[in-house]
């Protein structure tokens, strides 16, 4: 449609001036209305040559949003179990469990058990065991009297209790560890201090890691009390 069409309608609309256009003639000269009266034969446009994505099909919208983030200020005291469906900051005191769906970083004190996606610990002490799907951290000035259960491990703080991890541990210089590790792999820096057992399972072929042995022993870098 032109712009003297387009400029005929307005006037007839609004002002009631002027000739209508005629219907038939524009859908016959507009080439980007199909007859179902959609735009399926625009050129780059939705179902057109060279176009993106067809129309929506009534099926479910993937949005790619971030999830929220739950801050809990220090100083806050909490009594019983925190549950979040995004990420959590826990900069306060709970005495409960925390579970989020997200990351959860501590920097203050809980007693109970955590659950996130991922945990970072810092500045904190933690009575209760700790699960991550993925990696678990436990910086310098953080103490953990409880379990880890994660998909990794790097710590160069005070951890009491076990460590059942799926990859790899890495105890950073100044760690203090007093439990059983079973890891793939594992790494130890100078001045690491390790009282307890460290596992490597077997590999598919009935093969030991050389990087560890199941007794208890002194790891290269670091000592076992």
């Amino acid at each position: 449609m032109g712009k003297k069409d387009n400029f005929n309608r307005a006037m007839f609309e609004m002002f009631g001036v002027g000739k209508e256009p005629d219907e038939s003639l524009i859908d016959e000269l507009d080439p980007m209305q199909d007859g179902d009266g959609g735009f399926g034969g625009v050129p780059g446009g939705p179902g057109g040559p060279g176009g993106g994505e067809p129309p929506f099909d009534g099926g479910p919208v993937q949005f790619g949003v971030e999830m929220p983030t739950t801050v809990i200020a220090p100083g806050t005291v909490i009594e019983g179990n925190i549950r979040s469906t995004g990420h959590l900051d826990m900069g306060g005191e709970l005495r409960g469990d925390l579970q989020a769906d997200g990351s959860i970083i501590v920097r203050g004190s809980v007693t109970g058990n955590i659950h996130g996606a991922r945990v970072d610990m810092v500045s904190c002490t933690v009575l209760g065991d700790v699960q991550a799907d993925g990696s678990v951290t436990v910086d310098a000035s953080s103490k953990l009297k409880g379990n880890i259960v994660a998909s990794d491990v790097t710590a160069d703080g005070a951890i009491q209790g076990d460590l059942d991890v799926k990859h790899a541990v890495a105890l950073r210089a100044g760690a203090v560890v007093m439990g059983s590790i079973t890891a793939q792999t594992m790494s130890m820096e100078t001045n690491v201090a390790l009282r307890g057992s460290v596992m490597v399972p077997r590999d598919s072929k009935g093969e030991r890691d050389g990087s560890q042995s199941d007794e208890r022993r002194e790891a290269e870098g670091g000592r076992m009390a």
